[in-house]
């Protein structure tokens, strides 16, 4: 299934969880479409939704107590299955699983992360990561070496600046300085997320801050001229 599109589907309150299995099958090869990565501020996200599912070839939903309990989770994935699309259920909190998902093979992560994810990899036909047991769901991009960090370090960065972006919309300040924070740690020269970061920053009459984040964010761009 390596090169396939994958749909990602899973509850808000679970989005964290969500970034972190999504970074790591990306890491192993997958080809994940996630909403926190792949809709642009200004576009409609229930058509961007949409064009996704039809566009996907098989969908994984993270199962948890919020998700069985959203409909729009819920639609996501009977729509998958009535278009004939593989649908694999992943548990990443005990629950209920409901009624049309429980004749579908699940994997649980709730135990063991690495066996789970090593079957989930198999059941997409992807290179399985190493993922250390004591970690489990809350699992970190893998830094195992210069080269992978290189060679990922854009795609975490996207994924993670996209959702400090939706943040920083939601007026979750300190929460979208804690994502940007992440962003930069894997990308120390990323203006942008330097730039966003002030940005919350002022919103919390962190002023000092503020300007310290925006000197950097042109200290590496001096081209970028929103910060000025």
């Amino acid at each position: 299934m390596e090169g396939k599109k994958i749909f990602f589907s899973y509850a808000r309150v679970d989005a964290e969880v969500a970034m972190k299995i999504a970074n790591e099958l990306l890491q192993a090869g997958a080809n994940i479409w996630i909403d926190q990565s792949h809709i642009q501020v200004g576009n409609a996200w229930d058509i961007e939704i949409e064009k996704a599912l039809e566009n996907s070839d098989c969908l994984i939903v993270l199962l948890s107590p919020a998700s069985v309990a959203s409909s729009k989770v819920l639609n996501e994935v009977y729509y998958a299955m009535d278009e004939n699309k593989s649908v694999f259920p992943v548990i990443i909190e005990n629950c209920r699983i409901p009624i049309q998902m429980r004749r579908l093979q699940h994997i649980d992560l709730t135990s063991k992360y690495e066996a789970g994810f090593k079957k989930l990899s198999t059941a997409l036909n992807l290179s399985t990561a190493s993922v250390k047991e004591d970690e489990k769901l809350f699992i970190k991009p893998q830094q195992d070496s210069k080269t992978t960090e290189t060679n990922l370090g854009d795609v975490n960065a996207s994924l993670y600046f996209n959702h400090g972006v939706k943040k920083y919309e939601e007026k979750d300040y300190n929460g979208a300085i804690e994502v940007f924070s992440k962003v930069i740690k894997i990308t120390p020269n990323n203006s942008n997320a330097y730039t966003y970061r002030g940005v919350a920053k002022y919103a919390l009459n962190d002023y000092n801050g503020a300007i310290q984040d925006y000197n950097k964010a042109i200290e590496i761009n001096p081209a970028y001229a929103i910060t000025y």
